[in-house]
């Protein structure tokens, strides 16, 4: 069975333990590894690692708030699943958290002792055809361009999503968005369209931007070593 198949007969609860992430989003497919320490998201996982609930990751609009307020998170998430536990000293905690699915926070019940929410699956609409098709090719075409020039992006990190989102282009997209050092709101915006058309046409045009600076960044890199070793060469004349 397809992991999108797998996504279609997710059970989410209708009420959730909401678990705010600071400086990122988590996209559905993604595995991501997290440190937490904050008292409520400690009194999250008491609460869901021992029967395995899912839980719901969303992201913080202001990544310098200890506590946020429900107003103080974004309204589309994803719901997750944790791989990992492993508890430091003190009250840390490493999480490895895989996302499986988008979602749509419809109101916070709770803030204590835990952030809970009523939030319902924002389904994946996949209208295929050639247009979908040619946009997929020029994310591909662009993103395997993007990761030979990117220091941020390793080569095996980039086969990794080439081969994981193979013939599935919102898993492609997705994975491809989690990995892009972009703004945590450039993400949201992406998590943000559940239209996978969309998504992708407004992914080529991130991945394309961010090449185009890479490769500008280069030539800047590549002139001021032009320059540096023409002095060095002067001054040992």
């Amino acid at each position: 069975m397809k992991e999108a198949e797998k996504m279609e007969t997710l059970l989410i609860p209708g009420e959730i333990g909401v678990l705010p992430l600071r400086n990122s989003v988590l996209f559905p497919h993604a595995i991501m590894p997290i440190s937490v320490g904050r008292r409520k998201t400690l009194n999250l996982l008491d609460d869901v690692v021992r029967e395995s609930k899912l839980i719901a990751v969303v992201s913080q609009r202001n990544p310098s708030d200890d506590d946020p307020e429900p107003s103080g998170l974004y309204r589309v998430g994803t719901v997750a699943r944790i791989l990992k536990v492993v508890k430091l000293s003190g009250n840390n905690v490493n999480l490895i958290i895989q996302g499986l699915q988008r979602i749509r926070v419809d109101r916070f019940t709770t803030t204590e002792p835990f952030m809970k929410a009523h939030v319902a699956p924002l389904e994946e609409i996949l209208d295929e055809g050639v247009g979908l098709e040619a946009l997929v090719r020029s994310l591909i075409n662009q993103f395997q361009r993007l990761v030979q020039v990117s220091p941020n992006i390793s080569s095996d990190l980039g086969e990794m999503v080439m081969s994981a989102g193979s013939g599935e282009p919102g898993r492609l997209a997705d994975l491809a968005a989690s990995v892009l050092n972009i703004s945590a709101e450039e993400k949201i915006g992406l998590l943000e369209r559940n239209n996978v058309k969309d998504r992708v046409q407004k992914l080529v045009e991130i991945v394309t931007r961010e090449l185009e600076l890479q490769e500008i960044s280069s030539r800047i890199q590549s002139q001021v070593a032009d320059e540096v070793g023409k002095t060095q060469r002067q001054y040992y004349l």
